[in-house]
């Protein structure tokens, strides 16, 4: 299978105007935009909320171009492949560059070239079966003939994939960005919210242990000061003097709001919509960002 002169792991974010895709968002972005700036994509000049940017990708309906990729937590490879008539092929994904380990959230197969008088073959699947089993890096096609008698017809090959997380705290919120990707909107909320309630109890334990025990701040997290509790007012209170800006509004109430939800969901099974896993994907990003950046300046004795 060749590989396409597209690098692999290619990611990137659109603009939210001409659609273009600019160079991934960077810390840098983030801060920009938790100090009250506008996010300028490398590729116009069309500045906009970073937040506004965000929400507009993650909740676009682009298969070839999915929310995951613009957000940076999944990459994509091209590569293209020959069908023939009566032959298999074998498509191995290590191939165009997806690395063992990675998580495959995507494999998209376009038949091109040919003419109406030659007909096309179309991939199909040879003995294989998916289940809700992760996508595994290789497996075996056969040419169909969709129309005509062509005896080959190149196939573009297009693959979104996430690369093995290393870091345990991030592993909540890509696990709700593998759903929200798979459709599984449900599944979206608990991981979505874990994320940011996890990295904020590791802020506030870092904070309070300069204070009191371990076991004591503890007990005080756990029992009394409650997710709830923790995001307002004891996030404001803590970060106030340390020079960190405020978490904005906009991030603060849908937090508020993702907190609602993982309730409702996890108690009652209530019903999420595409809309609602988008905003937790894009709440549960915010959060994490904003506590991973500014929350060493509130124990600086323990970095």
């Amino acid at each position: 299978m060749r590989r396409d002169q597209l690098p692999s792991g290619f990611s990137g974010m659109p603009c939210v105007s001409c659609t273009t895709i600019s160079a991934p968002l960077t810390d840098a972005d983030f801060a920009d935009y938790f100090r009250g700036g506008l996010w300028t994509p490398s590729a116009c000049n069309h500045s906009v909320s970073l937040w506004r940017a965000v929400r507009a990708a993650v909740g676009s309906d682009h298969a070839l171009m999915p929310g995951a990729v613009a957000i940076s937590v999944a990459k994509l490879s091209f590569g293209e492949l020959t069908l023939k008539r009566k032959e298999t092929v074998n498509l191995d994904l290590h191939h165009i560059g997806v690395p063992e380990g990675a998580r495959i959230l995507g494999v998209f197969l376009t038949p091109h070239g040919g003419n109406e008088e030659d007909g096309w073959l179309a991939p199909a699947i040879s003995a294989q079966s998916f289940t809700t089993a992760p996508i595994p890096h290789q497996f075996w096609l056969h040419g169909f003939a969709a129309q005509g008698g062509s005896d080959s017809t190149n196939v573009n090959v297009l693959c979104s994939w996430v690369d093995p997380v290393s870091d345990p705290e991030l592993l909540p919120l890509w696990s709700a960005v593998e759903a929200y990707t798979a459709g599984s909107y449900q599944d979206v909320i608990v991981p979505a919210s874990v994320a940011v309630e996890s990295k904020l109890g590791s802020v506030l334990h870092a904070h309070f242990r300069q204070f009191a025990g371990r076991e004591k701040v503890e007990r005080f997290l756990q029992d009394a000061a409650t997710f709830s509790y923790q995001l307002s007012p004891l996030l404001p209170a803590v970060m106030s003097g340390t020079g960190a800006p405020e978490l904005p509004e906009e991030v603060a109430g849908m937090l508020s709001w993702l907190r609602n939800i993982r309730n409702k969901v996890a108690h009652s099974h209530a019903a999420v919509s595409r809309e609602q896993a988008a905003d937790a994907v894009c709440a549960s990003l915010f959060g994490f960002r904003y506590l991973a950046s500014y929350g060493p300046l509130v124990a600086p004795s323990q970095t």
